[in-house]
């Protein structure tokens, strides 16, 4: 994708909710491939205009400011991120990143549809004990429960109409 709503939707802590499910693991960290993390994602579909637009100015306004600390410090994304997860930095540029963080999650949620669940985005530990900038425990099982049923659902459509092809059938 080249635009700022697929940003927005795969930079968002929606898709990084999947991601950390779904992803196989390479010693400590999350191995994303595209077969388990990027393929099976349910993407949000039927967007109205309106949708579109906030994701993609929310996606653009986080990956530009984004642009602008990494030239600033001089960092790469890791440092950048890290700094982003440690709750000890305070500094402004970095609290600004996190608030573009929060509207980007709260667009992409307003894409799915989703504005119901409270996100509370605070510093979390993650399944390894590792503190993130995140919506809250909660709102992420409730969040990658609404995910697999989407994608259930998804299948079942893409399978009525004949788009899927069942593990083992050979194309003749």
């Amino acid at each position: 994708f080249d635009d700022y709503l697929h940003f927005s939707v795969l930079q968002s802590n929606i898709h990084e909710i999947w991601l950390r499910r779904q992803a196989s693991t390479l010693e400590s960290r999350n191995c994303y491939t595209t077969t388990d993390c990027f393929d099976t994602f349910p993407f949000p579909r039927n967007l109205s205009d309106t949708k579109i637009d906030t994701a993609t100015k929310a996606g653009k306004e986080f990956y530009d400011y984004r642009g602008n600390v990494l030239s600033d410090r001089s960092l790469g994304l890791t440092n950048i991120y890290n700094l982003l997860n440690n709750p000890k930095c305070q500094d402004v540029d970095i609290y600004n990143l996190r608030q573009l963080q929060i509207n980007m999650d709260l667009s992409v949620m307003e894409c799915y549809g989703w504005i119901d669940i409270e996100l509370q985005h605070d510093f979390y530990p993650d399944d390894r004990k590792k503190i993130r900038f995140t919506p809250s425990p909660a709102a992420q099982r409730e969040i990658f429960t609404r995910l697999v049923a989407l994608n259930q659902e998804i299948a079942a459509q893409e399978a009525t109409q004949g788009l899927v092809v069942e593990a083992g059938e050979d194309d003749e």
